[in-house]
């Protein structure tokens, strides 16, 4: 099982958002029904 990590780059650094498990159901999980 595998994870799914959203994350965001900036000029200088990396900032981890999220971290999720592959097998969830991401349209749900961000609210995109």
């Amino acid at each position: 099982m595998g994870y799914i990590i959203f994350y965001r780059v900036t000029d200088d650094t990396v900032g981890i958002l999220r971290v999720v498990r592959g097998k969830r159901d991401l349209p749900k999980l961000m609210g995109d029904s």
